[in-house]
């Protein structure tokens, strides 16, 4: 299993929030993806390992260009943070087909037990495709 976390280079918590999946998902790959060029790098490395992918979003512009990308993320399992939680802000991230929307007030913590619930569970919640 990979978990793929995107979170801007200028993000002051990357670290601490890769520490945090880390520690509650001992054996499980994480790796950060600072830019939306290094998330389309790892997208497209073929492999055999079940990716999950964690975006924290912050700002309209950043979720445009992650809508630019959104075929890349067809079969691929979505949780996401958004940063507003304006209707525009939530309509936009819907194209996206997360498994998971928390809100711009939402905690790390409970992206964190969401996670947790679909690695316990994997033939319910990590099935791929339509």
């Amino acid at each position: 299993m990979r978990i793929l976390l995107y979170t801007k280079e200028a993000d002051e918590f990357r670290g601490n929030r890769k520490k945090t999946l880390e520690s509650n998902f001992k054996g499980q790959r994480v790796e950060t993806t600072p830019t939306v060029d290094d998330l389309i790098r790892r997208l497209r490395e073929p492999s055999e390992e079940t990716k999950i992918v964690i975006l924290l979003i912050n700002d309209l512009e950043e979720l445009r260009k992650l809508l630019s990308i959104q075929h890349l993320f067809s079969n691929v399992p979505l949780l996401i943070q958004v940063p507003d939680d304006l209707p525009e802000t939530v309509q936009m991230v819907h194209r996206l087909r997360p498994r998971y929307l928390n809100g711009a007030q939402g905690d790390f913590g409970a992206l964190v037990e969401v996670l947790r619930k679909m690695l316990n569970n994997p033939q319910k919640y990590l099935r791929v495709g339509p």
